[in-house]
Formats: structure tokens, C-alpha cells, sequence
């Protein structure tokens, strides 16, 4: 029932990861070092952009102060989770099955998964530019906005491990994204510099910016609860198949 954890055998069933699962999680993981190397290249070779029509002048040189600011960009900290718990399934595909550690692990894997999926879209429907891009510029374009989007969920369908997904994880999940968001903003006075047009608040003011954010953490939240009823699914589906009544497999 609703967060109730799964019977033992159940649990014991659930406890070895599928066997494509290292596979997919070290493509996976890989992928997304890619993209995250890609942006320390960019860091290092150039300046923060300013997005048209913004009334903000700051932001970071090229170099190391870029390189260090890098987690001001919310697909850069999306990424980073994904490759973390990615990174984490490789090794060990056992991680986070119980305790706290395992309550933290999800929470970070699941907020990873859904940042990486709304980033996609929120870049594509509302941020991309006509720029031109080419080079390692257009790499990491690709990686970031294109590629992991897709991929971030799918190696999550097929790679697993399911059933570890609570509510109190689709619960705790956007406080990574939140916590950047509350930092962001108290950062951008000083540094006269926000890292996107939609949170310009110079310009569209602070009612407009925290209501686009509450309708951001509306549409985390949905897609959220939307992995876990999926997970559920996946899980009593596979449990149907490998668990006969008496426990017997």
C-alpha cells in the first residue's frame, strides 16, 4: 500500500540488477562525462554568453572562474547527478537498496533523471536560439539537450534497478533543482548575471520569475510521480513473473 515497503521476497528479487544494467549505465555514464568535459573545454575557452534582450550585464571570464561556476548552469548540475548515480550502478549495482543512504541515493538518481528530461524540454521549447553552433560547442549542445534527454530515462527502463522509487523520494526529489534556484537568485544581485532569460529578474521582476519557477516545480513534480507509478508497474510486472505463490521462484 502507497509507500509500504516491498515483502522480502520481493526485496530479494528486486536486489540484483538486471543483467544489461552495468552495460547501459557505464554507456550512459560515459555519455554524460562527455558532456560534462565538454563544458569545462567551453568554461576554459569562453566567457559566459548573455542571452538576447537580457538587462543584465555580469557573468564569468574564460578560465578557471568559469570552469568553478559551472554548477550555476542547471543542465551542467543535471547531468552531474545522472553521471554520479550512473557512475554508481557501474561499480556497484547493488548501491542504495536500503537505509538512508538508499533513500538519498534515489532521491538524487530520480531528481537527475527528471531535471535532465525537463532541461531537454525547457531548452528546446523556450531557450534555444538561432545561434549557429559548431565544434565542441555543438557537441555539447547535442550531449545536453538532444541526446540525454532521451537517453537518461530510457537506460532507466532498461537498465533499472525499479521498485525502489517512494513517495517520500518523488517528495524529496526537486530539492537539488530548488536549492540551485534559491542560490541562483541570491547570487544574481551581486553578480548582475543570471544564467537564463527566463530568470532575468531585472527584467520580468521577482512575481514573474517565482510564479515560471512554481509552474517548473508543478510540471518536476508530475513527471516525477509519473516514474514512480511506472516503476511500480515494472516492478509488480517482473514480480508476477519471478515470484510464485510460497516464494518459491
Amino acid at each position: 500500500m502507497g509507500d509500504e515497503p516491498h515483502s522480502e521476497e520481493v526485496r530479494q528479487r528486486a536486489d540484483p540488477a538486471p543483467p544489461a544494467g552495468r552495460a547501459v549505465h557505464g554507456l550512459l555514464t560515459a555519455v554524460t562525462g562527455v558532456g560534462l568535459v565538454t563544458s569545462f573545454w567551453i568554461a576554459w575557452h569562453h566567457p559566459t554568453g548573455i542571452p538576447a534582450g537580457a538587462t543584465f550585464e555580469g557573468g564569468f571570464p574564460a578560465g578557471w572562474e568559469h570552469i568553478i561556476n559551472q554548477p550555476v548552469h542547471f543542465t551542467f548540475i543535471s547531468a552531474a547527478m545522472v553521471f554520479a548515480t550512473s557512475l554508481a550502478l557501474t561499480i556497484r549495482p547493488q548501491i542504495g537498496n536500503t537505509g538512508r543512504w538508499g533513500i538519498l541515493f534515489h532521491t538524487v538518481r530520480l531528481s537527475g533523471i527528471v531535471c535532465m528530461v525537463l532541461s531537454g524540454l525547457l531548452w528546446n521549447l523556450l531557450l534555444r536560439t538561432p545561434d549557429l553552433l559548431d565544434g565542441v560547442k555543438l557537441v555539447n549542445d547535442s550531449i545536453y539537450h538532444l541526446l540525454l534527454p532521451v537517453l537518461v530515462p530510457l537506460v532507466w527502463l532498461m537498465g533499472g534497478p525499479h521498485g525502489r522509487i517512494t513517495w517520500k523520494i518523488v517528495l524529496l526529489s526537486p530539492l537539488p533543482p530548488t536549492i540551485w534556484f534559491i542560490l541562483t537568485l541570491l547570487r544574481g544581485p551581486s553578480l548582475d548575471w543570471y544564467p537564463y532569460s527566463i530568470l532575468d529578474v531585472p527584467r520580468l521582476g521577482y512575481p514573474t520569475v517565482l510564479g515560471m519557477a512554481a509552474g517548473v516545480l508543478v510540471a518536476f513534480l508530475a513527471v516525477a510521480a509519473l516514474i514512480w507509478l511506472v516503476d511500480r508497474m515494472m516492478d509488480r510486472n517482473v514480480g508476477r513473473l519471478e515470484i510464485r505463490p510460497g516464494g518459491a521462484a
